[in-house]
């Protein structure tokens, strides 16, 4: 019998790991979309080159979202939650990489545009909204949703700070 959405709902919360635990494979596929735009942007880039930028990025990203999807409410109301598929499978949150502004409203990979989610979030929420739409009805009247508006607002102040203009910058070298 598949478990039901509760059930994992409560696999995560009593998991204190649930949200680290996927990190690593994230980090990696958090790469994978950032190399894709890289390479659009410089042909010639040697991804062994832009290794180690890339994955700084995908750090500083996860840091300024609190080591939690993005729009994660909170650990006591687990509110994020992986595919259907996973829910027997995992006891920790499986990371998607989203984009911000998604794919089929002309968003590309670029480092601003990509954050870690959840499938609920990824798939759900945002799906095919402009972020900043997403924000607005969702989130920003929503008393309980202060963390991710605090959440959003770290991103967007990661993207103005002088460090993620030097790796930016280092990328399309």
């Amino acid at each position: 019998m598949r478990m039901k959405l509760n059930e994992h709902r409560e696999m995560l919360k009593k998991n204190e790991e649930c949200w680290l635990a996927d990190y690593d494979r994230a980090q990696r596929n958090f790469v994978e979309h950032l190399w894709k735009w890289v390479k659009d942007k410089n042909p010639t880039a040697k991804k062994k080159d832009k290794c180690d930028v890339m994955n700084e990025v995908a750090g500083l990203v996860f840091e300024a979202q609190g080591y939690r999807p993005l729009f994660h409410l909170s650990d006591s109301n687990i509110m994020a939650w992986n595919s259907p598929k996973d829910w027997d499978r995992y006891s920790h949150i499986r990371y998607e990489i989203g984009h911000m502004n998604p794919k089929n409203n002309g968003g590309e990979s670029e480092p601003e545009n990509l954050c870690f989610m959840s499938a609920r979030c990824n798939q759900h929420i945002q799906s095919s909204l402009p972020f900043e739409e997403v924000i607005e009805n969702y989130f920003t009247h929503n008393t309980k949703a202060t963390s991710v508006v605090e959440r959003v607002n770290d991103l967007k102040a990661l993207h103005q700070s002088p460090r993620w203009k030097e790796l930016k910058s280092d990328l399309l070298k």
